[in-house]
């Protein structure tokens, strides 16, 4: 019977691998059984192995995180096609178990142990070593395809951390190139603030060379660059200037 298996449930697996070491007990536990079903029990031991190993997988941190919905079906469809022959073999089992115990009701443990030759038809024998490889096969798929898929998560997670990472790098940057900016502000406001900024007209090139304030008779203020006394000629014809002036104003005046 096929039982449709919840993917998130811990049980559902759990109980396939048990179920498939209660099938190899039960072979196991009649006489014979070592070279009649040697191959048997060998795929059952491998599939149960297998069982172990998916429901790890799917219970580890490696798990994909996100998994596809056909993924997820896929596997569920193969959980559950193991599980119905498994179900199908454990009944025959069973059956003939209950059929001796009906029969011989003190002696049918005995007759068990001896019983293991005529178990299974030959054909029906080899159609269970059939299914129970072919499901062996069918759940390693399972894992690689879960290996796969996992690998694929982590790849998609290791871009999107590269990416964050970069972004931050960038945010970064531009913060410490602002942090500069704001300094060299800060350090811009600490200086004092120049007499002049040195423009030709405030007839200084520099600190040490300030104006000199000349004040005519009007008692008006000029700033005159100290140029124009570092040199007789200039300084003689800026004497004359003012005393041409002065004269005019004079004579205007009276």
């Amino acid at each position: 019977m096929s039982i449709s298996i919840s993917f998130g449930s811990f049980g559902d697996i759990v109980s396939l691998v048990q179920l498939a070491a209660s099938v190899i007990s039960r072979l196991a536990s009649s006489a014979g059984n070592s070279e009649r079903y040697s191959e048997l029990l060998l795929e059952l031991h491998t599939l149960s192995g297998a069982l172990a190993s998916l429901q790890n997988e799917l219970h580890t941190p490696r798990a994909p995180s996100r998994m596809p919905t056909e993924l997820r079906r896929d596997i569920e469809a193969r959980i559950a096609a193991c599980r119905a022959s498994l179900e199908k073999m454990e009944r025959s089992i069973v059956w003939q178990q209950q059929r001796l115990r009906g029969r011989y009701p003190k002696h049918w443990r005995d007759l068990w142990l001896r019983a293991g030759w005529r178990l299974f038809a030959e054909e029906e024998l080899q159609r269970y070593r059939e299914d129970a490889r072919r499901h062996r096969d069918s759940v390693h798929f399972a894992l690689s395809m879960l290996n796969r898929e996992s690998v694929e998560d982590t790849h998609r997670i290791a871009v999107t951390a590269r990416s964050t990472l970069d972004n931050v790098s960038a945010m970064a940057e531009s913060t410490r190139c602002e942090v500069k900016l704001v300094l060299k502000n800060v350090l811009e406001m600490r200086k004092p603030s120049p007499v002049f900024l040195g423009f030709p007209w405030e007839g200084a090139r520099s600190y040490s060379e300030r104006p000199i304030c000349f004040v005519n008779g009007y008692r008006q203020k000029f700033q005159v660059p100290i140029d124009f006394f570092m040199d007789f000629r200039i300084s003689q014809m800026l004497d004359n200037l003012v005393n041409y002036a002065m004269n005019c104003a004079l004579k205007l005046w009276l």
